[in-house]
């Protein structure tokens, strides 16, 4: 008998609602299946008919319910459609048919994606909001079924992260807040309520318990809303979503993008957005049909909208990056870039491309691009990021005290964020020293009486929170010893560095710069102990290595240096291992391997420690970062230690191709089913996981430089953190 999927689940496809691994199945389906295929068509007319019927007001609320239901039940109802008024002539709404359509009659695929699910004995709770499509200004409704760590608590700490249509990408500086109280109704369920601010278009979810100390962040994915309107959510949100997933989960911005182009086919922006991702992932894949498909879709907007008067700053802004990015004759993309400029020129891309232009003007002349960039200050009228940098740069370089001070200010205004890499440029600059090392201690101030919530991100616990300002803090605390030194404040100077060095748990960059520090001031017996932690670090070259020693030697016998590097091998060990976890994997692993046959993944990783790598060649910054990888391929061999790369991707000949096309020779296996993203908790790529010898996920690592460090400690010192 053949499957088929319910009905309810080619209705959730229809409306890209279902989870990213079923999606995959249902797609699967659908290849072979002209049935299902019909009825996905069917779902999506009735969807449109009733959009399009209520162009200019909200649908009746349950209308599109009611006919998905009766749909369910059999009937075939064809809903009444009024010719729907195109946004400017049917001209355009006729060529964004054509934009989407190029997609399949290239055949360049369709990545469907979304957040991966949890399994049955997950350790995250079940957030639940109401409307699930709430419009601007809602009040949601939350209940939450907490899955045991929050049994015995009366009270909960809903937390925010909301997003405008003016937030930018990444979460640096997006304001992360406590949003409101779940109280108790009874045992495993709490409620409370919220009212969307009207400014907002996109927002994130996590729960904590009232201290902080735990957090439920639904396996670092956390839970999410978009503001909707006409039934779909706002192009806004989809942008925000994009935004917010950017460094968090490529894959997931990805769809995002993709879906955006769906519901709005005629906005130059979606698809500049879409274009973007897929010309960052292009290397290997179907880059010569992507690129001729990315020339297609601009050639079709470009005669569409060449000419038409009443464009928005954003959508010149896209039309003219699209052009730029295409590589289609210079004259087209000066087109849009005049257009942009003369049109719209306080828009951010607009301010930056006359950044731009001055910068080229002033040549090596500083002083002429400050003289310029505070004209253009003048004329904007507001702050953007090109402008403020480009600004503080030039007065740095102008040497002019009070202008640098002046864009410094501006800069931090923008972006608050910015302030402690602010603080430090100035203090490392002689013309401005004085207001740099007054920034400097202000900083180092706000850092120790900040309240958590004014900084703590989403998916951080209290603890996590104060390690990573024990972190930042620390690298303040050396940038303020180095000046202090520089300026003749030894003492001082000395006391800020030896706060750094104790606050900053193990980083190698923040060892380099107080070590050359050290160097500069004559020291060479206190640079030699701070040495000795780069050369114990796994990570170091054996070249560099041996240049410590080297300088080590002119001061130390042998013999004190073989005891000093133990001593820094058992502290690099111990802060190892506070950032250690220790999590047994739900159920067995099964995957595939490149031949198509079930392997499981202890009898892949035997006996011993491994490093388990999630991986997508549809994720831009994991295919950054496949190369260091295989880099660290054969020295994990050369430990005994196993690499086991997963991608979600079925084994395929074209796949095999482009491995080998990049010259990569690790093993990699196939996680079809989902399993094995559900047992890690991952759920995005690239993702690390460092496996012992008993099979238990010990650290969760989120860069590849730490991976070497901890798998040292595990081998040398045990899963407990003592010595074998």
């Amino acid at each position: 008998m053949t499957w088929h999927p319910s009905f309810e689940t080619l209705a959730r496809f229809a409306a890209s609602d279902l989870l990213r691994l079923r999606r995959r199945v249902v797609t699967r389906h659908l290849e072979s299946c002209s049935q299902c295929r019909m009825e996905i068509t069917a779902l999506r007319k009735a969807r449109a008919a009733v959009r399009q019927s209520h162009a200019d007001c909200s649908p009746p609320e349950g209308l599109l319910e009611s006919i998905l239901a009766r749909r369910a039940a059999g009937e075939r109802v064809i809903l009444p459609v009024a010719d729907a008024s195109p946004r400017r002539s049917f001209g355009r709404a006729a060529r964004a048919v054509g934009i989407a359509a190029l997609l399949v009659l290239c055949g360049v695929p369709l990545f469907i994606l979304s957040t991966r699910v949890l399994d049955a004995e997950r350790v995250w709770g079940e957030l639940m909001l109401s409307p699930t499509q709430p419009l601007r200004g809602s009040q949601l409704k939350i209940e939450y079924r907490p899955a045991g760590q929050f049994a015995d608590e009366r009270q909960l700490i809903l937390r925010a992260r909301y997003r405008t249509p003016d937030d930018p990408p990444y979460n640096r500086g997006i304001l992360q807040e406590p949003s409101a109280i779940l109280q108790r109704v009874r045992r495993g369920l709490y409620r409370g309520a919220i009212t969307l601010p009207d400014s907002v278009v996109f927002a994130r979810f996590s729960v904590s318990d009232t201290t902080g100390r735990l957090v439920d962040h639904n396996a670092r994915r956390l839970w999410e809303v978009m503001v909707h309107e006409a039934g779909r959510p706002l192009h806004a949100a989809l942008i925000q979503k994009q935004n917010d997933n950017m460094g968090r989960d490529w894959e997931v911005a990805f769809e995002a993008a993709r879906i955006a182009t769906e519901l709005y086919p005629g906005d130059p922006v979606a698809w500049d957005r879409l274009t973007q991702m897929e010309a960052s992932i292009s290397r290997g894949v179907n880059a010569d049909s992507l690129d001729e498909l990315h020339r297609q879709r601009f050639r079709i907007q470009h005669e569409e909208l060449f000419g038409v008067d009443e464009l928005t700053g954003d959508e010149l802004s896209a039309l003219f990056w699209l052009a730029r990015t295409v590589r289609i004759p210079s004259d087209t993309a000066e087109y849009w870039r005049r257009r942009l400029i003369n049109e719209a020129p306080r828009h951010a891309l607009a301010v930056q491309e006359r950044v731009f232009d001055i910068l080229r003007s002033a040549g090596d002349e500083p002083a002429d691009a400050l003289a310029a960039l505070e004209a253009l200050w003048n004329d904007v009228g507001s702050a953007h990021f090109s402008l403020t940098d480009a600004g503080f740069n030039a007065a740095l370089l102008a040497k002019d005290e009070s202008a640098a001070v002046r864009w410094a200010n501006r800069r931090v205004s923008l972006e608050p964020y910015t302030a402690p890499y602010v603080a430090i440029r100035l203090a490392l600059t002689p013309d401005t020293r004085t207001t740099g090392l007054s920034w400097l201690r202000e900083q180092l101030e706000q850092m120790t009486t900040r309240a958590p919530d004014e900084g703590r991100r989403l998916d951080e616990s209290i603890d996590e929170y104060s390690r990573r300002i024990a972190t930042e803090s620390s690298r303040l605390y050396a940038a303020l010893g180095q000046v202090l030194v520089e300026s003749g404040e030894i003492a001082a100077g000395l006391d800020a560095l030896e706060t750094a060095l104790t606050s900053a748990g193990w980083d190698v960059d923040l060892f380099r710069s107080l070590a050359n520090t050290r160097l500069a001031m004559g020291d060479a017996v206190g640079a030699v102990e701070i040495l000795a932690r780069i050369a114990v670090d796994p990570s170091t070259p054996i070249v560099t290595r041996d240049s410590i020693r080297a300088l080590a030697l002119e001061s130390l016998e042998s013999e004190e240096w073989e005891a000093q590097l133990q001593a820094t091998r058992d502290l690099m060990y111990r802060e190892t291992m506070k950032r250690a976890v220790s999590r047994k994997l739900k159920g067995r692993v099964r995957l595939l391997n490149f031949q198509g046959d079930p392997v499981e993944v202890h009898d892949v990783v035997g006996g011993g420690p491994a490093l388990i790598a999630f991986w997508s060649r549809y994720c831009g910054p994991s295919l950054n970062e496949l190369d260091d990888l295989h880099a660290m391929y054969d020295e994990l061999r050369r430990r005994g230690v196993a690499l086991v790369t997963i991608t979600a991707e079925r084994p395929t000949a074209e796949l095999g191709a482009y491995l080998t096309d990049r010259g990569l020779d690790f093993p990699v296996y196939h996680d079809v089913s989902g399993r094995a993203h559900s047992a890690f908790n991952s759920w995005g790529t690239p993702d690390y996981f460092v496996l012992d010898s008993e099979g238990l996920v010990r650290f969760e690592p989120r860069q590849l430089d730490d991976v070497l460090r901890q798998l040292e400690t595990l081998q040398t010192h045990g899963s407990n953190g003592t010595s074998n």
